[in-house]
């Protein structure tokens, strides 16, 4: 059953896979996603490489998991946040954030008047962007 925005219309987030975006550094909320995932391993810290899964995606493919990490994310005063076990997945054109696993670890997020917004569990902004 697909989640309802505030006016009851069907709401819907989801990524699409470009071939000329190999390296790209755009994310994607999805609230379809299970796992938050990326193709730059770089961008992980504590990282395990034990923790290998498969993915499948909404057409039926499946990725190979290569291990997992968490992800420092800047704010533009300085501080910074933790998103906790991102796979990383070579190869993955995009990268997903996973609304379920934010809500599940105390995140929050408001979209209206075409924006998004992401809180942590203090309720500090990490993120605000146009949506698209």
């Amino acid at each position: 059953m697909a989640q309802e925005d505030f006016d009851g219309e069907p709401l819907v987030l989801m990524a699409t896979v470009s071939e000329d975006c190999s390296d790209s550094e755009t994310w994607f909320l999805d609230t379809g996603c299970s796992n938050h995932m990326t193709g730059h391993k770089a961008w992980l810290i504590k990282f395990d490489d034990t923790r290998r899964s498969k993915t499948r995606l909404a057409d039926n493919r499946s990725l190979q998991a290569e291990g997992a990490g968490n992800m420092v994310i800047r704010r533009s005063n300085g501080s910074s946040t933790i998103i906790e076990y991102a796979l990383y997945v070579p190869g993955m054109k995009g990268n997903l954030l996973s609304v379920g696993q934010l809500i599940e670890k105390g995140f929050s997020l408001t979209m209206k008047n075409d924006v998004l917004e992401l809180f942590d569990a203090n309720n500090k902004l990490v993120l605000r962007s146009p949506l698209s």
